[in-house]
């Protein structure tokens, strides 16, 4: 992926990550004779991200029929990094869609294209369903009404 912007009006929110190790934090850390305080957020992430791929039954939810989907930890992690919370994301080639579920996921709102109608039908699913499951069960007012 590459990342290119033509101004300085642009979004990018720094991603942090855990320290891999967490008892070296325990002690003072001199470095060029100064003191390296740990931010409590973690470590910046680095240009290299490593992610798991859709395979096994660990994926079994999230596995959809499509060639090259991506898992949603990476297009959670671009949406996040590159927009704000009530922006609209762009996804010129939606496919499976997973950088649309992502962006309903993470509170964006989405615009996105995809030729082929067996995509849109499985991205439109993925969709309804994070969808669904990030509401409250309603309960039917008309149904509590005594008549």
């Amino acid at each position: 992926m590459l990342w290119f912007s033509t101004t300085d009006r642009y979004i990018y929110t720094p991603i942090r990550e855990p320290y891999k190790s967490q008892e070296r934090l325990k002690h003072k850390i001199i470095k060029n004779g100064k003191v390296w305080e740990p931010n409590p957020e973690g470590r910046m992430a680095g240009d290299i991200w490593s992610f798991p791929t859709l395979a096994g039954r660990r994926f079994r939810d999230e596995k959809v029929d499509h060639p090259t989907q991506k898992p949603l930890s990476i297009s959670r992690r671009i949406v996040k990094h590159f927009s704000n919370p009530g922006d609209t994301v762009l996804v010129p080639f939606a496919g499976s869609g997973s950088e649309c579920v992502a962006a309903v996921m993470e509170g964006r709102g989405y615009l996105g294209f995809e030729l082929n109608p067996d995509y849109v039908h499985m991205a439109r699913e993925r969709i309804v369903n994070v969808r669904d499951a990030d509401r409250p069960a309603q309960t039917d007012l008309l149904a509590t009404l005594q008549v």
